[in-house]
């Protein structure tokens, strides 16, 4: 995969996989008071969304809230909704308007998995970085991304319906991790749906088929399955 000019903490993105028709966003100084006096405020493409099925959530350093919708990301600055989507021909556009996943990096910019492809938010220039993978017979399925994780030295680790990708930002380079073919420990299986780094520096990767665990000093992956 190759970058083209354009265009946190792993546990924060959230989805809510269609099941509310409504955003609903909680008031954070209502989280110290008693049950019972608890506020929600709705949010809907009427008050500037830019659609209703949320899909993913963030908030970034400097506060604003990140929403992923099936049609467009938002940024919410407590009054009003930024909304970014793709467009024709602006590679500094995001790469596809169906997002899937967000987290930000050391350096505050915003990464967005989406259905066509990897993006960054950069935050100084206020563009889009699209990553995504060269035509080919599974560039559908790795452009497709389920799950996203910076961990801690600023890496970037995306799945996908064909495999688990580890970026390095500051070269581009990149590295394809599938199961291994030859019966030896590996990743499990190909389609992986999340990504997660515990306080301890390892990486666990839950895929279609159990989770997989990377110690931080690398090596192979130990997989978990079902007893």
């Amino acid at each position: 995969m190759s970058p083209a000019q354009g265009s946190k903490d792993p546990g924060i993105p959230g989805s809510f996989g269609g099941r509310s028709a409504l955003l609903t966003l909680l008031l954070f100084w209502a989280l110290g008071l008693p049950a019972q006096t608890l506020h929600f405020d709705h949010f809907t493409t009427v008050d500037g969304l830019s659609q209703n099925h949320v899909t993913a959530l963030l908030q970034d350093q400097k506060g604003f809230l990140w929403i992923g919708t099936r049609d467009g990301l938002n940024r919410y600055d407590g009054r009003a909704f930024r909304v970014f989507r793709h467009v024709r021909g602006d590679s500094a556009s995001l790469s596809h308007n169906y997002i899937t996943r967000l987290a930000e990096d050391p350096m505050g910019r915003i990464w967005v998995g989406t259905h066509r492809g990897l993006n960054c938010y950069e935050p100084e220039l206020d563009r889009f970085r699209q990553y995504w993978r060269p035509p080919g017979p599974f560039s559908e399925p790795e452009n497709n991304i389920l799950g996203l994780c910076v961990d801690r030295r600023g890496q970037i680790w995306y799945g996908t319906y064909h495999g688990l990708f580890r970026l390095d930002p500051a070269t581009g380079e990149q590295t394809h991790f599938l199961p291994p073919t030859d019966g030896s420990a590996g990743l499990n299986h190909a389609v992986v749906w999340d990504i997660y780094e515990a306080p301890s520096g390892v990486l666990w990767v839950g895929t279609q088929e159990g989770a997989n665990r990377l110690m931080p000093d690398g090596g192979s992956f130990q997989p978990f399955l079902r007893a």
